[in-house]
């Protein structure tokens, strides 16, 4: 009942009908949306866990092999509901979850994609699949922390520190050829080669200190510089944090 509410209220609104692709008892559609904001947030990552992972109060000190910075990028979304958000898009049964995110045009060849990818792993019906990607993509991204970091001065490059374990969804859609790398759940990807990917920004994605660079430091905060390809930079700082070995 509620999935049919749903495509009731869609045809209220034409663009987002004709956003809505695929058949049969699901609805496959891609939330596209503008990267217009950055978030960082800073916890302990927790395997198979969002919430610790996304702890925004996070207070305290957390062990270095263990600490998460998630960088989300998002377009009007209250900073509020960023959590509901990150945790509801992937699938939402019954259609129960409508994100409130503004939607825009979607692209052809990254919608084709997604419909591929979700006809490929859907073995249940009669669900809504909400994959979000952005239309903007990444050029550059950069890592600074306001004290010295693994005997790295304060405001120097730290990108280097650290690589990519997780990805939310867990697709990396390239801007330059629309095509689509699933990645796995948690992985330890080099952020130089996920650039190297001509990569659309992503809705959300959690680095860690590689082992080689984790170092000890009291209330550090780290700055997250994201250059798009239409030459904007998102910044974001995370909370103060406490890193012990």
């Amino acid at each position: 009942m509620a999935l049919l509410c749903f495509i009731a209220s869609c045809d209220k609104d034409n663009r987002e009908e004709e956003h809505m692709i695929g058949g049969g008892d699901a609805i496959i559609m891609g939330m596209a949306s503008h990267a217009h904001n950055l978030k960082a947030v800073v916890g302990e990552f927790v395997e198979g866990s969002y919430l610790q992972e996304m702890d925004i109060t996070y207070e305290g000190a957390v062990v270095a092999c263990d600490m998460g910075i998630s960088v989300i990028t998002y377009d009007t979304l209250d900073s509020e509901t960023v959590e509901d958000y990150y945790n509801n898009t992937k699938l939402v049964p019954a259609a129960e979850f409508i994100p409130q995110t503004t939607m825009r045009d979607p692209i052809p060849e990254v919608e084709e994609a997604l419909k591929e990818y979700e006809n490929q792993i859907n073995k249940t019906r009669a669900v809504l699949y909400m994959t979000p990607y952005r239309l903007e993509g990444v050029t550059a991204l950069s890592i600074t922390a306001d004290k010295e970091f693994n005997g790295i001065a304060a405001g120097k490059e730290l990108t280097h520190c650290f690589h990519i374990v997780r990805y939310a969804p867990p697709l990396v859609l390239s801007y330059d050829t629309y095509e689509l790398d699933e990645r796995k759940a948690l992985c330890a990807d080099d952020i130089a080669s996920w650039l190297a990917k001509k990569p659309l920004a992503q809705p959300c994605m959690t680095l860690m200190i590689k082992e080689e660079s984790r170092s000890a430091v009291n209330d550090i905060t780290f700055t997250i510089a994201m250059t798009l390809t239409d030459s904007r930079v998102l910044t974001a700082t995370t909370p103060a944090v406490n890193i012990i070995n």
